[in-house]
């Protein structure tokens, strides 16, 4: 063997003679580090690994937290004017003297050659109420509101006289049907009449009319002789329903109403020339009202009458029996189906005069108008109402 290998066996002896003895070490090692855990118990607490979230296609967008309801803001109280009070007939602030008294109701004349008629939007309430030949008439109160001139001023009704007396309101006319003066010597209702030498009246010729249309009054005159006879109160009179005030809007509570922003009351039969018809202006949230298609105007101004209500009342009406001239009979004592019409919404509901005049909803529930100024129509219970759109 030559000396080449023998140095090449002795080097590999020895390498393996040193891996034998780290081969012994780490045995060592390791055979403690198990005697030493088994001496422990033999177990070991598990290191919690963070679980791996699988990745999405969608971004997650965290849910923001909800914002905090903001708190209903309370409406301001509405202050009125120095010395002001709600005018019960319009629910619009008045001085308190001006609505601290009765109401005077004004018979005014509607046939064609007595139109057009002076002071009528001025009223804060017109009744309008057929009489024979279906004619129509007006019963114009006023409360606040004292113009110089009305008219022109026609004779009265006995039945006229129910819607007054619920009313506590004092009648202004120029004579009446031999019915009205016996029912208002029976009720022992006073009246300024022109015939029997009360109220404030003057005529007003013009070409072409008939002396019978044209007698006109002064509201003011007139008040002053309720005051000279001791027929003036003190205290504001009931209003017949409620107004719209704050969150309480216009309606009845418990109804959504029917759309009317246009409509006709059809009455009488085969009169056009008393059919009126009505539209609601959202932005001035008022009816203008149309006689015989036309607006119904003021002579004097000009001025296209609107209104914040439209009333109807359907009552059992029929002719006298043996009357001469057809003169109809009402029954306006008591109570009967009605129609609101208000803010550009129609809302059934009932009237009522065994307590001074209202109106009601069903179970007895408010009836509530926008503030202004109001048309009631009293027609006859087989009376049309049109809705724009729809069939009568």
């Amino acid at each position: 063997m030559t000396n080449e290998r023998v140095d090449d066996l002795i080097a590999r002896i020895r390498s393996f003679s040193r891996f034998r003895r780290y081969t012994v070490i780490i045995g060592v090692v390791v055979t403690a580090v198990l005697l030493l855990v088994f001496a422990r118990g033999g177990t070991r607490e598990p290191v919690e690994e963070e679980p791996m979230e699988p990745e999405s296609p969608v971004e997650v967008v965290e849910p923001e937290e909800p914002e905090e309801p903001e708190e209903e803001k309370e409406e301001p109280e509405e202050v009125p004017p120095d010395g002001s009070i709600r005018n019960p007939l319009t629910g619009l602030w008045a001085p308190e003297e001006t609505v601290s008294r009765r109401t005077l109701g004004v018979v005014i004349d509607n046939a064609p050659l007595a139109r057009p008629h002076v002071g009528l939007g001025k009223a804060e309430v017109v009744f309008e109420l057929l009489v024979e030949g279906g004619a129509t008439r007006f019963l114009a109160l006023f409360l606040a509101e004292e113009p110089e001139i009305v008219g022109p001023v026609r004779s009265a009704r006995h039945y006229f006289l129910d819607v007054l007396s619920a009313l506590d309101a004092v009648m202004v006319h120029c004579g009446g049907s031999p019915q009205y003066y016996e029912a208002r010597e029976q009720r022992g209702i006073v009246t300024l009449d022109d015939l029997r030498g009360g109220g404030d009246f003057f005529r007003v010729s013009s070409p072409g009319v008939p002396y019978e249309h044209t007698l006109f009054t002064n509201v003011a005159g007139n008040r002053a002789q309720l005051a000279d006879r001791e027929w003036e109160a003190q205290e504001p009179p009931a209003s017949p329903w409620g107004f719209a005030e704050g969150r309480d809007g216009p309606g009845i509570y418990g109804q959504r109403g029917q759309d009317m922003d246009a409509f006709a009351v059809k009455f009488p039969p085969g009169h056009a020339t008393y059919s009126t018809r009505y539209t609601y202006d959202e932005e001035t949230e008022r009816y203008a009202r149309y006689l015989n298609d036309e607006p119904h105007a003021d002579r004097e101004s000009g001025e296209a009458w609107t209104f914040a209500n439209v009333v109807i009342l359907w009552v059992d009406t029929h002719r006298i029996p043996g009357d001469r001239e057809g003169r109809l009979d009402m029954h306006l004592g008591g109570s009967g189906d009605a129609l609101v019409i208000t803010a550009g919404r129609g809302y059934s509901c009932f009237w009522s005069t065994e307590d001074g005049f209202r109106l009601h909803g069903p179970r007895d529930r408010e009836v509530r108008l926008s503030p202004g100024h109001t048309w009631v129509a009293i027609v006859p219970t087989d009376t049309a109402i049109q809705v724009e759109g729809l069939q009568p």
